[in-house]
């Protein structure tokens, strides 16, 4: 039986996600764990897909890929990998190696010595600009008004009980927010202090106009 499930959303991965699935390989192997690694392509425009398919072909008993059909964003997309998955537990990441393989052993084992539902990798500090730390900082700030019980330390890196992650396919809003989501579902939240890499996936599909976008239709 699979013991953790990875659920990675892929827009701009073409040079990123083979080292990615390296790192997560190395960490995963000292556990002794059986494992899957889901690769979401949500309609990109490098060729992302080609590497998926490759690593699917190298790799077909640990390696799935999805090809969305359209670009869904990103918390869809890692609903469309939740669903796919069949692990006790289930890890997302970003796909541009901001988030470090070897800070998985810390979320793992902070889940189980707490029995927690849902653990996130909280960042020391973050490998953004000034300015983009700075927003993003004033959002949290107003979502935390819009949702008071979204825990502080929320990110895309995140350790779920499968149980826990399942539920969320069944619900549905006019705008998928997934941390939102959880928040609704389950109190029981940890974190853990991670590291935060500057992207190798060149400048961020995120502008500050579209974060700014973003947040609105949480909040609203």
């Amino acid at each position: 039986m699979v013991k953790y499930s990875f659920v990675i959303p892929v827009y701009r991965g073409e040079k990123s996600i083979g080292p990615l699935f390296e790192g997560i390989r190395q960490e995963m192997e000292k556990t002794g764990e059986k494992f899957e690694v889901i690769f979401v392509w949500d309609c990109g425009r490098d060729n992302s897909w080609s590497v998926i398919t490759r690593l699917q072909n190298e790799n077909p008993s640990v390696v799935k890929g999805i090809q969305l059909t359209r670009n869904f964003g990103q918390h869809n997309a890692i609903i469309a990998g939740i669903d796919a998955s069949t692990g006790e537990y289930i890890i997302t990441m970003d796909e541009d190696l901001q988030h470090s393989p070897k800070d998985l052993p810390k979320l793992i084992r902070k889940i189980h010595e707490g029995d927690y539902d849902l653990v996130y990798g909280n960042y020391s500090e973050r490998e953004h600009s000034g300015f983009r730390n700075f927003t993003s900082g004033l959002m949290k700030k107003a979502l935390k008004i819009g949702i008071p019980e979204l825990h502080p330390d929320y990110s895309s890196y995140r350790i779920i009980k499968s149980s826990i992650a399942k539920h969320i396919s069944g619900m549905s809003n006019s705008y998928t927010f997934l941390d939102g989501y959880l928040s609704w579902i389950t109190s029981n939240v940890g974190s853990v202090e991670v590291t935060h890499s500057q992207s190798q996936a060149g400048s961020s599909s995120y502008t500050i106009g579209k974060l700014i976008n973003h947040s609105i239709n949480i909040f609203v």
